[in-house]
């Protein structure tokens, strides 16, 4: 399957996706075209649609669950939220209790 990644979906989740032939907006030089301008080209080049969610699971936790367990939003409360959503991806946890 050719895979097309969306802007705003990190690059490193092509590792996840061995067995499809993975581009992005940028490789394809496609960066900036709107959505509805995008259907043109991708019918195209005969892209397949894959929802977001194949490849990119709802995250374990938002920044709901560390507010609630008194964290504070600060300069690291992204990067843990990050940490998580790659554990969660490389499949080293499977839960929000980290399972």
């Amino acid at each position: 399957m050719k895979v097309l990644l969306d802007e705003d979906v990190p690059a490193k989740m092509a590792r996840f996706l061995p067995r499809h032939k993975i581009h992005t907006l940028v490789s394809m030089q496609w960066g900036g075209i709107k959505n509805g301008e995008l259907l043109i080209p991708i019918e195209r080049e005969r892209f397949e649609a894959m929802p977001e969610e194949t490849v990119r699971p709802r995250p374990l936790i938002t920044n709901r669950e560390p507010i609630a367990a008194s964290y504070k939003p600060g300069a690291g409360f992204r990067e843990m939220l990050r940490v998580v959503e790659d554990a969660q991806l490389e499949r080293a946890i499977r839960t929000a209790a980290g399972r």
